[in-house]
């Protein structure tokens, strides 16, 4: 909770990349999977998947990033396994 998330806007996603995307008007965090076919699964529960086709980037999928890096506290002693967007007003992203 509470993490330091590195989107790189200009890299490109390969099989296993965790993304940001809206995906049906809504921010999230995703992982890219490519095969057996392109796909994009919740990051803690993968057996929840959204089929990707053509006519998903018509609208329903916008790629915003690559998260390259999760960045997280270490003085509270504790290491977010999983993830989760918390979203401040003002909030920069920094790209490596």
């Amino acid at each position: 909770m509470g993490a330091l998330l590195i989107l790189d806007t200009s890299a490109t996603p390969v099989d296993g990349s965790v993304i940001m995307c809206h995906l049906d008007e809504k921010l999230r965090m995703l992982r890219l999977r490519l095969y057996p076919s392109p796909r994009l699964e919740e990051l803690d529960r993968p057996e929840i998947t959204y089929s990707m086709t053509n006519e998903d980037y018509d609208g329903r999928l916008i790629f915003k990033g690559v998260i390259t890096y999760i960045i997280n506290d270490a003085t509270t002693g504790e290491f977010d396994d999983c993830p989760v967007m918390k979203f401040v007003r003002g909030f920069t992203f920094i790209l490596p």
